[in-house]
């Protein structure tokens, strides 16, 4: 053997199918002679390391490559019927060349097969299982490798892997029928030499020589640009051409997979799925997608991609397993495998996956459309997805019915394509992108009884998902400080607010959907259509009024234990909360509201205190806040926070007067004037030293009234409040930025 040279295939690359199948072929063929021969990807080429040179591959391909012997007698075309074009096995049948010996053989025993079972013209469903029985019986075992990777026996039926069509045909087109017809085009039947422009075909194939006299051949669904068709050529309209060692190594490389094919998984999965890296179609990831897609392509494969150079043995046994684990279960489908990929389900030297998926394309037929190249590498941020399996087994059995509405169905392909791009990109971006698909399909359910009893409410453990999703924009942190909200009796948590949850059940560890909702919302949900700071507004009453509600059926009649339903221990800053105020382009309302529906399906988020207070705070710039906002802020501040700065007793409280919600609610500059002065009143009523600010102006067109009122159910921390309070209280903590605005600096 030679010294151990490097060869690069640059006609053999992962795009398109056939250029994947022929470096399996390649390194296939070569492991024969050379055990130790291996092969990796650089690039977009793949690399091939044994002792044979370039001349010696060539050679060793045009004079001693055997052809397998690849036949399909229960496919009509198959060249066995009378119908059939059976030119190519004919010449095979009676061919005297040693390579094709083995064909020779096989050939002659498919056709004492027929003879025996009787067997005249394609065989019907229950005698075409016979037939393939028999033929596993009975062909050399070069032929039964073949018969491995084409057809899998189940324990009742025939199963067609998507590689080779429906058992070696794709509709009219008879795979063995031409791969025969490329062969007796390459070599001579009767010498076995390679014919004229072999040679050149070969060096085409594997080198991307310049090549003519391409054969006029369909090329099936393995290279979708080859197939012609409208502007396949210059002109209007073109033909396929073929050079038939891209058809032949291509069909040879598919025999990667026989060892491996069948029995892999559990005893009830379907057994197409039985091949390798082989799962059902997700119509997702790839910007051509359709509603069709999913439901007629037949199935998807990833093909591995390896940067390590590897034996042919190697990677036969990572075909034989040809598995995908996510959640502790076997990948189904498209989403399923990139999930894997994420999580490291597969590590076996693997750097990436080409994915491809059957799709039917030009008419009736399918072509392997390339779509993701998949990096695997573990991301983290894709276990959080693990959490949501149940309640997405759930989902996807219902908007799979037959009466769901197409709202649900756009919804759910939504969230599936934002879980592809999290494993595929992660970050916290991707993560918001999720957790916003998931509050919009909430926010369906919320409307539709069915979904509802089809589907249990999805709740999310909070710590994980607001550490992969923070990042620091003020959006993000005012949307968890409202989905943060608790109270300490009557309002229950913010969800309440939004969707129709049972009160009743157990908010931080299973809520459940309200039983007596219907279409009608609950009063308590107080969330519609109407803007961000107006739905705040009225979020902010009603909590006040369900509070109230529930303090007048407390059989004792105490005061102790209620307090103003805003608290929450998390919370967004003074400086998130002046840049709502600003609006325009410094914040954007509708991601805050986006976001808001994801993160009241966290259950835990009230638990992350310390220091994620600190960590959710967008930096410590100074803020320019509006007195209206600092007085009025304090008056909705929770009292227990109030006690522990101003040093009160257990008692003490700071009501919110009546007055005030009418004022906060009709969106007016002289309802907001007021409605601050009778806030400083109600501060100094209750002890609260209020400086004096007779000749002030409280409140102008520089902010939203509405704005103003939507501010104050934004939860902030006891610092910022107590920062709040030396504004109010104290002279010298007042800095004057713009008089005429009531402005002061924070």
């Amino acid at each position: 053997m030679n010294e151990r040279q490097v060869v690069r295939l640059s006609g053999c690359t992962p795009v398109p199918l056939a250029g994947y199948l022929k470096s399996l072929a390649v390194l296939r063929l070569v492991a024969k002679r050379d055990t130790d021969a291996r092969g990796w990807w650089e690039g977009d080429e793949f690399c091939l390391r044994s002792g044979l040179s370039v001349d010696d591959l060539l050679e060793y391909l045009l004079s001693t490559y055997e052809p397998t012997p690849i036949v399909a007698p229960w496919n009509g075309g198959s060249g066995f019927y009378e119908k059939d074009s059976q030119q190519a096995r004919l010449a095979i049948a009676s061919s005297s060349a040693s390579r094709l010996g083995v064909y020779r053989k096989t050939i002659r025993m498919v056709e004492k097969i027929l003879t025996n079972l009787g067997i005249e013209k394609k065989p019907e469903k229950t005698m075409k299982r016979r037939l393939v029985e028999r033929c596993r019986a009975l062909l050399p075992d070069e032929a039964v490798e073949w018969l491995d990777t084409v057809i899998l026996l189940t324990a009742d039926d025939l199963a067609f892997p998507a590689l080779l069509g429906t058992g070696g045909n794709d509709g009219r087109l008879e795979f063995t029928n031409n791969f025969m017809q490329r062969v007796c085009e390459l070599f001579d039947v009767k010498s076995g030499r390679p014919a004229p422009l072999s040679g050149q075909w070969l060096r085409a194939s594997l080198f991307q020589d310049t090549v003519s006299g391409l054969v006029d051949a369909a090329v099936g669904q393995f290279n979708p640009g080859a197939v012609g068709g409208p502007n396949a050529r210059a002109g209007f309209e073109g033909n396929s051409r073929v050079n038939p060692w891209d058809y032949v190594l291509t069909m040879e490389g598919a025999l990667a997979f026989s060892a491996s094919a069948s029995r892999r998984l559990s005893t009830n999965a379907p057994g197409t799925l039985s091949f390798p890296f082989t799962v059902f179609p997700s119509g997702i990831g790839y910007s051509s997608q359709s509603k069709g897609d999913r439901e007629d392509a037949r199935s998807e494969m990833w093909m591995p991609i390896w940067k390590r150079p590897t034996t042919y043995r190697e990677i036969a046994f990572i075909f034989r397993e040809g598995r995908a684990q996510v959640n502790g279960r076997m990948a189904r489908d498209g989403l399923d495998f990139a999930r894997a990929c994420a999580g490291l389900g597969i590590d076996r030297g693997i750097d990436s996956f080409q994915r491809y998926s059957f799709l039917m394309r030009s008419g009736k037929a399918y072509l392997s459309v390339p779509l993701t190249r998949f990096p695997v590498r573990d991301r983290g941020h894709a276990n959080l997805i693990n959490e949501i399996d149940p309640w997405l087994r759930r989902l996807n059995m219902y908007v799979g019915g037959k009466t769901t509405p197409e709202s649900f169905g756009s919804a759910l392909r939504v969230i599936e394509e934002r879980i592809y791009d999290l494993c595929l990109r992660p970050g916290a971006p991707r993560v918001q992108e999720l957790l916003i698909a998931l509050g919009r399909m909430e926010r369906l359910m919320r409307f539709s009884p069915d979904a509802r009893e089809a589907v249990f409410p999805l709740y999310l453990d909070g710590s994980e998902w607001v550490k992969s999703a923070r990042d620091g924009s003020p959006e993000f942190a005012i949307a968890l400080a409202l989905a943060g909200m608790r109270d300490l009796g009557g309002a229950g948590a913010l969800r309440l607010n939004l969707s129709p949850i049972d009160p009743d059940s157990d908010l931080e560890e299973r809520p459940r959907w309200d039983p007596v909702a219907g279409r009608n919302l609950p009063p308590r949900v107080a969330w519609s259509e109407r803007s961000l700071s107006g739905n705040l507004v009225q979020i902010l009453h009603r909590r006040s009024l369900d509070q109230q509600i529930y303090r007048k059926k407390a059989s004792d009649g105490s005061k102790r234990g209620f307090d103003k339903p805003y608290n929450s221990l998390v919370a967004a800053s003074v400086d998130d909360v002046a840049r709502f105020l600003e609006g325009g382009a410094a914040v954007d309302d509708k991601r805050i509201s986006d976001l808001l529906w994801g993160c009241i399906l966290f259950k835990s988020v009230g638990r992350l205190v310390g220091s994620s207070i600190a960590a959710l705070r967008a930096n410590d710039r100074v803020s320019v806040i509006p007195w209206a906002y600092v007085v009025l802020k304090l008056v909705f501040t929770p009292d227990h926070i109030l006690r522990e700065i101003f040093h009160q007793s257990p008692e003490w409280e700071l009501p919110i007067p009546d007055t005030l919600w009418g004022l906060l609610q009709s969106n007016t500059e002289e309802g907001m004037e007021k409605a601050v002065m009778i806030a400083e009143r109600r501060l100094r009523a209750s002890g609260l030293g209020v400086r004096n600010t007779t000749g002030r102006v409280v409140c102008t067109s520089g902010y939203s009234p509405e704005r103003l009122a939507a501010a104050l159910a934004i939860p902030i921390s006891g610092a910022d409040t107590s920062r709040l309070v030396r504004i109010v209280c104290h002279e010298d903590a007042w800095k004057d930025v713009e008089n005429e605005k009531g402005v002061g600096k924070i």
